[in-house]
């Protein structure tokens, strides 16, 4: 997916939230891909989104959001650019931002906001087996 510069750092920012989240609240799991290997991923359900970041066999890094649906979908390796998959509309990107903000995430740039100054109630955090509808990316 080509994306412009704003696009593009916006999606680092996005990025960096979730990890925090993840790093803060996500429980390691094991999922098999599609040949029946198993790689790790670290994954989260919180305040309606569900957050999972994975990296199989040591290749780059990818990270995917659903708000019922996937919404956001970025890959990345340790020295390489930023892969956006997958970028969606909707409240997920302000979501996502003031959840991590509430758990001590400051982003490095301004991202879009919904207009509301206040920060959502955390609604439940868990841990569970299915993720994104059951797809594992």
């Amino acid at each position: 997916m080509k994306v412009s510069r704003s696009r593009m750092e916006e999606s680092l920012e996005l990025r960096n939230a979730a990890c925090s989240i993840l790093e803060r609240f996500g429980a390691d799991i094991m999922i098999p891909d599609s040949s029946g290997n198993c790689h790790r991923c670290k994954v989260v359900k919180i305040n309606g989104l569900e957050i999972m970041r994975s990296r199989p066999f040591g290749g780059e890094w990818q990270l995917d959001v659903w708000r019922d649906r996937k919404v956001f979908s970025i890959s990345w390796t340790d020295s390489g650019p930023l892969y956006v998959a997958a970028f969606s509309s909707g409240d997920w990107p302000g979501l996502l931002s003031k959840t991590a903000i509430e758990f001590g995430w400051r982003p490095a740039i301004k991202l879009p906001s919904d207009g509301s100054n206040e920060l959502p109630l955390v609604t439940g955090i868990s841990i569970g087996r299915k993720w994104g509808g059951g797809q594992t990316h």
